[in-house]
């Protein structure tokens, strides 16, 4: 007959199994690696879900505690697993391209990162998104933007009229080798997509530097043309002056940002033209990022009375305006 301390042990070695023994997740969804600092309160606010409904999820309850590098499934997100991973937008990258990138629909990109403003996504901005998501291809999730034909013929067609190489023309509907396909058919362009095609028509690069911008720094943004061009353009409030240099397709324009400019996003705002009075053939407009100088402040004391007397300035400002008055 056992002892009443061996039950006591027994009893404790069942309890503790039965804390540690894990609990299958219940579903799928985009994986969230836990931080320092997070709680599933914090979580699920983030993703715009609830506690229940995360802990369930996960094999967990509501009162279970998190430690770093716990991954944690996101419900709410069908059709859609993989690693969730952070990423800075880029000048030149948008809701459409990140979604064709990363094969997510630009609604599920919205509700991961909780976007307000979808066409206001601004440069530096870290967003979160899904890499290696192994159910895009199968559940057929389409890209943001597609190219649909509008006249007869398919992939050849479709490429053509987009000077690009009909072997990274894809469709859903289609399989990846078929040339063909009725007026309407969607495709995309698997290597302009990866290969960042960030800017319109005669644009072919945007650069900020330094970056990011910072209040009381001087920014020299460079535009890269594919021929030569008129340019103008505004950061904010900021007029942008561009000069070119020798070879006429790259100019420059050299931007102070006063050191009391409210921190923010401002639009970058580039307009391209043949000439001066020609017509705008490429525009580009993206929000940036002006951060705080962190130049601080400091507090002035012990001014002497006799300096901010006026009795004592005024006449002293009197004295000025006689001496710089017009004879």
């Amino acid at each position: 007959m056992l002892k009443p301390p061996s039950l006591i042990l027994i009893a404790i070695l069942l309890l503790v199994g039965v804390i540690v023994t894990p609990v299958a997740a219940q579903g799928t969804g985009p994986i969230y690696i836990v931080e320092a600092g997070d709680t599933l309160t914090a979580i699920a606010s983030r993703f715009g879900t609830t506690v229940p409904e995360l802990a369930a999820i996960n094999g967990l309850t509501s009162s279970s505690t998190l430690f770093v590098g716990m991954e944690l499934i996101i419900p709410g997100f069908e059709g859609v697993s993989g690693l969730l991973a952070s990423h800075e937008v880029e000048l030149g990258e948008t809701l459409s391209s990140l979604s064709m990138a990363y094969s997510l629909p630009q609604d599920t990109i919205i509700r991961l990162n909780r976007i307000v403003h979808p066409n206001k996504i601004y440069v530096g901005q870290e967003l979160l998104l899904v890499e290696n998501n192994p159910e895009s291809e199968a559940s057929g999730i389409p890209p943001a933007e597609w190219l649909a034909t509008t006249s007869e013929g398919g992939r050849i067609s479709q490429a053509l009229s987009q000077d690009s190489n009909p072997w990274s023309m894809r469709s859903d509907s289609l399989g990846p080798y078929v040339m063909w396909g009725v007026t309407g058919t969607a495709f995309r362009d698997l290597e302009s997509t990866m290969a960042g095609d960030r800017y319109p028509g005669w644009i072919e690069g945007i650069r900020v530097d330094p970056f990011p911008i910072v209040q009381g720094h001087t920014e020299n943004i460079s535009v890269l043309t594919s021929q030569e061009a008129y340019i103008e353009g505004r950061l904010g409030d900021y007029v942008l002056e561009f000069f070119p240099n020798s070879d006429g397709i790259h100019q420059h324009a050299l931007q102070g940002i006063h050191a009391l400019t409210d921190p923010g996003v401002y639009d970058l705002e580039i307009l391209v033209r043949p000439e001066a009075e020609g017509a705008v053939v490429s525009a580009f407009s993206q929000p940036v990022e002006i951060i705080d100088g962190e130049y601080g402040f400091q507090r002035i004391n012990g001014v002497p009375p006799e300096t901010i007397d006026l009795a004592n300035t005024e006449p002293e400002q009197d004295l000025i305006d006689a001496i710089i008055a017009p004879v």
